[in-house]
């Protein structure tokens, strides 16, 4: 995730500023720490690297600017891979509002969840970090939509594009996190 993000991992995974999981046994002021029972931390990608719901927002680098991670069920998750962990992203635009997803809500990436045809996917397109519904054609087209329409991809314009799927969203919230399937 960092290499396709252009950041520095320690940045992605809040290494130096562990917040404290809703726990009884107060294991969640350990540092580093990933998961404390059935609850996984999921870092949050500082405020000045946004998803944009639209045409497209630069992949800009991350400033040191902390932001306090959330807790999700690591049983909610389809898939998991330590080298690419969950992370969340703060959302910007509107058009996924048909999707319930407004600007400034932070988005749960899962970057070891395959894209499914219909799912939500974070991709980086000409450098530019976007928020689409994903499908892929038995041609090996993508089209992206969202509610300003859709984009069509071949092989080649995603060649052209260096076009990656950075990860499936698996939710999405607004203060408490909203996991469900998309």
């Amino acid at each position: 995730v960092a290499i396709a993000l252009g950041v520095d991992l320690a940045i992605l995974l809040d290494s130096q500023d562990t917040k404290k999981a809703p726990t009884n046994e107060g294991e969640g002021e350990k540092q580093n720490i990933r998961f404390v029972g059935d609850l996984m931390r999921v870092p949050v990608v500082s405020r000045e690297m946004t998803a944009c719901c639209g045409s497209g927002i630069g992949a800009m680098d991350v400033t040191s600017e902390s932001e306090e991670p959330v807790w999700i069920s690591r049983s909610e998750l389809r898939a998991y891979d330590d080298l690419r962990p969950p992370f969340a992203i703060y959302a910007d635009g509107d058009c996924l509002t048909s999707d319930d997803i407004k600007s400034e809500d932070k988005v749960i990436i899962n970057p070891a969840e395959e894209a499914q045809n219909g799912s939500i996917v974070l991709v980086r397109m000409y450098g530019m970090l976007s928020l689409k519904r994903y499908y892929r054609l038995p041609n090996d087209t993508v089209v992206l939509r969202s509610d300003d329409g859709e984009q069509r991809l071949t092989p080649k314009k995603q060649e052209d594009a260096d076009f990656t799927i950075i990860g499936v969203m698996i939710g999405f919230f607004r203060g408490r996190p909203v996991l469900k399937s998309f």
